[in-house]
């Protein structure tokens, strides 16, 4: 309390209880909070982001706009507004630029057919990248690598030796992941749904089992 408030409060007679602070707790938005805080329209429904343009000069989702002020606080320029927590869910997963390395690096060791540990390739080359499962013997030796595209964005796609024979339904054990492709290239994009299905799969399978387990493909 400021010292005029406490002069103030003096006067009136009134009795001021001095305390201290002795803890303060902090801890990350639960997942309800955060919901609860994502930005929302006239009627006060969640604000839908359906494609890209919606993202660039929308009063609902902060500073800077080219015209108008921020909807959540009225503010105009970024030092005039504290800042707001926000949730904007949309219509399809999308890459965390800063986790597409680490998951590469895990969907590298593990078979996308039955969702085992790979072993390692001890070859030499560019041919030691590409690592193969001990169970699936109709599954040749594969490699998740990154992919930079010209806008910046990363993504992950799976390849295949170039020395492999890539017909139709080779990437077929992919399927049970969601996602069906005709492709007969050497190289098999990764939709973020898709490995996002992946990374649920092998939880669910350490959860059961403690250990990578075996999906039937058949």
């Amino acid at each position: 309390m400021a010292d005029d408030d406490l002069a103030a409060a003096a006067a009136t007679g009134l009795h001021i209880l001095e305390g201290s602070i002795r803890r303060i707790k902090l801890s990350v938005a639960s997942n309800e909070e955060i919901l609860k805080a994502q930005p929302v329209d006239a009627l006060g429904k969640p604000f839908p982001i359906t494609q890209c343009s919606q993202l660039q000069d929308n009063p609902s989702l902060g500073l800077p706009l080219q015209v108008g002020s921020f909807e959540s606080c009225g503010a105009t320029q970024i030092d005039k507004c504290e800042g707001h927590f926000g949730f904007i869910e949309l219509p399809a997963p999308i890459y965390h630029p800063s986790h597409v390395a680490e998951l590469g690096k895990i969907l590298n060791i593990i078979c996308l057919c039955c969702l085992r540990l790979k072993k390692p390739n001890k070859g030499t080359g560019k041919e030691r990248k590409f690592t193969s499962c001990s169970y699936c013997h109709d599954i040749p030796p594969l490699c998740v690598t990154q992919v930079k595209k010209s806008n910046g964005a990363r993504s992950l796609e799976l390849k295949a030796p170039l020395k492999e024979v890539v017909g139709d339904g080779f990437w077929s054990f992919l399927d049970q992941f969601g996602f069906h492709t005709r492709r007969t290239c050497h190289r098999r994009p990764l939709h973020p749904k898709e490995v996002q299905n992946v990374m649920r799969k092998i939880s669910e399978c350490y959860k059961q089992f403690g250990v990578a387990c075996a999906h039937s493909t058949g």
